[in-house]
């Protein structure tokens, strides 16, 4: 089990624990990252596990709330960054057939088949909630929107959600 990041004296940190088993006893382990590069401290992120030594990152929300959209993997010791994502990619741009997910907090991501990235949901903006579900290929590196509104998973949401989606 890995965790990532963290606060410390009110600021967003990106180190990454491990948790090591002997018998009945558990430590933490600060991994010592042997890349250079590796993702700015934010939280709100979502990540998933897919070996006992791989697992990928996506979005969050870093200082001064600004909303991420990149797609990172560590392999135990290393951050690479698979897809840079963008700071200034507007809203537009999605309307124009861009497949790149939009900067986002508070979402879902999952590994399909060892191959795909599922990312689902999560906040934009305060006032811009999504239900969008994405698909990063980990073979062929692009991004592929399964569902732009969800409108599935919409209509069985709160009664809020309900309203605000007719």
């Amino acid at each position: 089990m890995y965790l990532i990041g963290g606060f410390k004296n009110g600021s967003k940190m990106n180190d990454v624990y491990k948790l090591n088993q002997t018998g009945a006893q558990f430590t933490w382990e600060l991994i010592e990252v042997q890349s250079r590069t590796k993702p700015e401290p934010r939280s709100s992120f979502a990540a998933c596990l897919a070996s006992d030594t791989k697992f990928y990152l996506f979005g969050g929300s870093g200082d001064n709330n600004v909303k991420y959209n990149d797609l990172w993997e560590f392999d135990g010791a290393n951050w690479a960054l698979l897809n840079p994502g963008s700071a200034t990619e507007h809203v537009d741009d999605h309307k124009k057939g861009v497949e790149l997910p939009l900067q986002k907090s508070g979402h879902q991501i999952a590994i399909f088949k060892n191959r795909h990235i599922l990312v689902f949901g999560g906040i934009h903006e305060v006032t811009y909630e999504m239900n969008d579900f994405k698909a990063y290929d980990l073979v062929s590196k692009q991004w592929k929107t399964i569902d732009e509104e969800n409108k599935n998973a919409s209509e069985s949401g709160s009664p809020k959600n309900k309203q605000l989606m007719q």
